[in-house]
């Protein structure tokens, strides 16, 4: 029994490794009807030992801020009082501005993780007598990724930070408090009246990231999105043999030899009906809207696999059809087991009528990873082309 089993192992791992030496050749055949260069850069072996632990930091692409600016300091009510001038006048000072809450755009952040609910930032020192004005509260400056977007509560865009070091001032802080010196009047020499000092601006946004990657993994729960991340980068989402594991997007980064990088995102898993906020419903078509190549992850070792891929497809044209014009391939994942070889056939057959590019792998065992992987970097290449030619 234990040879008969072997027997059939090492039989399913030939069929593999021959789909496998064949697939490259369909691949750059079937690319948008263009022709892939030979010379596209290889990615580079993950050379540093993983992390062990079963931490993850999902990605937050969105979240709902309250900012507040800095109060203003308090003019300050002061009469000089010497003793060779008893009526030497007001002296109060001003008070000082308080501070302006500003996001700044950075290539360092990948993330809304670091942003808390609620910001508030330094008030104004008040006034002192002997005409001494109150000190300006610093600004608070928080970085965020390039492509943030900051939407009112009506859903109105009021800034996109898509170029690095673009700043966007969120809320105001409030001007200082006049001292008693600023009412002095040919009738009141000795006001004994000052400003209190100006609240500031207090505002609620909605922050997007309008890009979380180069890439999104999209596919029904269990369908091996998080193994295949797993298996071209560094990150460590979880894995588990139950549906929905992943909640979060979780991007990985895969770097080429030409010291280029890519990122590629774990989408949590899509169900029929997600259209209409089934499942994780419309959380998940939002995470589809800000990834600029599509990979559909099918389980071949499923019966009828290519009804996943029209699952895929339909609840993201039923939601909005311009996503289906985005650069795309399929993933024939789990290729290593016995059933998936006809399986793999027939999908095949299917996905060559729509057309789309397949690629089967096995993202637990770790092969046929570098065709995708090429495929990738040519995927993310042409959409960088589109959005130079768009600008120009």
């Amino acid at each position: 029994m234990n040879a008969l089993r072997r027997h059939s192992v090492l039989v399913s791992w030939s069929l593999f490794k021959r789909i496998i030496r064949k697939t490259p050749q369909f691949c750059l055949k079937n690319h948008l009807n263009t022709d892939i260069p030979y010379d596209v850069p290889k990615p580079l072996p993950i050379r540093k030992m993983k992390s062990k632990s079963i931490k993850t930091k999902p990605i937050v692409d969105i979240r709902t801020i309250k900012v507040e600016g800095g109060k203003g300091g308090d003019g300050c009510i002061s009469l000089r009082r010497l003793c060779k001038n008893p009526l030497g006048g007001p002296d109060g000072g001003d008070g000082g501005n308080g501070g302006h809450i500003t996001f700044k755009a950075s290539s360092n952040k990948t993330s809304l993780e670091h942003i808390p609910a609620v910001i508030k930032a330094n008030n104004g020192e008040n006034g002192t007598n002997r005409d001494c004005h109150g000190k300006n509260a610093e600004h608070l400056v928080i970085e965020v990724p390039i492509g943030t977007m900051f939407k009112c509560m009506r859903g109105k865009i009021l800034a996109d930070l898509a170029v690095d070091g673009s700043v966007f001032i969120a809320a105001r802080g409030g001007a200082g408090g006049k001292g008693n010196h600023y009412f002095t009047t040919d009738v009141n020499q000795a006001p004994e009246v000052a400003e209190y000092g100006a609240c500031g601006e207090e505002l609620t946004y909605t922050v997007e990231i309008r890009t979380i990657a180069h890439v999104g993994l999209i596919g029904l729960p269990n369908a091996g999105k998080s193994s295949f991340l797993r298996a071209v980068s560094r990150a460590r989402p979880k894995v588990a043999p139950y549906p929905f594991t992943t909640l979060q997007p979780h991007v990985g980064i895969v770097k080429y030899n030409d010291l280029n990088q890519v990122t590629v995102a774990d989408i949590p898993g899509l169900i029929a009906g997600a259209h209409r906020n089934q499942g994780l419903g419309i959380a998940f078509l939002r995470h589809v809207e800000r990834c600029l190549c599509l990979l559909y992850v099918v389980d071949t070792s499923l019966p009828e696999p290519w009804k996943q891929l029209e699952v895929l497809r339909n609840e993201i044209e039923n939601y909005n059809k311009s996503l289906l014009l985005k650069p795309s391939g399929v993933l024939a994942n789990k290729m290593d087991l016995i059933q998936s070889t006809d399986n793999f056939i027939r999908l095949k057959h299917y996905v060559e009528r729509i057309p789309l590019p397949i690629f089967p792998v096995s993202a637990q065992n770790g092969l046929g990873i570098a065709p995708i992987l090429s495929y990738i970097r040519v995927l993310c290449d042409k959409s960088n082309d589109n959005k130079v030619s768009n600008k120009l």
